[in-house]
Order: C-alpha cells, then structure tokens, then sequence
C-alpha cells in the first residue's frame, strides 16, 4: 500500500456543534455537500 493509498484509505472526521456548545456530533466520511445550519434554541 502507498502513502497516497494508506492516506485515502482513512476516513475524513468532521466534528461540529452549535454555538452555546450544548450539542456536538461527529461524522465519518465525505460529505459531498454542505448547507449552513444553526442552533437557534441555545
């Protein structure tokens, strides 16, 4: 296995909240398309 291959091979981790930090999730893998989003009850 190549680097780039071992490199592809590791899935992407995006993590997030909202605001005020009450809520926090993660998500494995590519996420092909992103919409603003916004806690509004913190």
């Amino acid at each position: 296995m190549t680097t780039d291959e071992a490199y592809r091979a590791v899935p992407k981790i995006t993590r997030g909240s909202c605001h005020c930090g009450a809520v926090h999730w993660e998500f494995r893998g590519t996420i092909p398309d992103a919409t603003i989003c916004n806690c509004t009850v913190c």
